[in-house]
């Protein structure tokens, strides 16, 4: 979290999912300095801090479910540029966590988003 109150995350791991996929690499890309210095980069925060602070926010929270007009996976699908394939993705009842899988012709990255409430 940020002083202004943005927030950052950086997270990796060794292979195309999270959990229970095979291990693709020895090593994740980047050790934990370089994590770090990426989390904390002032290009970040500059983007997180600039960012509209919602002013619903101080508002009472809305605990009622958020509706996406579909499937995370498929969301996240139409946000994918031309010439990336899709090699994998969560299912249609991916509420409240999904991914896609991407490949640009030289590596699968996994693109994953988690909602919660409040």
């Amino acid at each position: 979290m940020t002083p202004a109150g943005g927030y950052i995350g950086v997270q990796e791991w060794n292979s195309i999912g999270e959990t229970g996929s095979p291990v693709t690499r020895e090593q994740p890309p980047l050790v934990l300095d370089r994590l770090k210095a990426l989390a904390t980069a002032p290009e970040l925060r500059a983007a997180a801090d600039a960012m509209p602070v919602d002013d619903r926010a101080a508002a009472e929270p809305d605990t009622g479910p958020v509706t996406l007009g579909g499937s995370i996976s498929a969301m996240l699908s139409r946000l994918v540029p031309h010439g990336v394939k899709i090699v994998r993705k969560s299912g249609p009842d991916d509420d409240g966590f999904g991914y896609v899988v991407l490949d640009d012709g030289r590596d699968a990255s996994l693109v994953q988003l988690t909602s919660s409430p409040g």
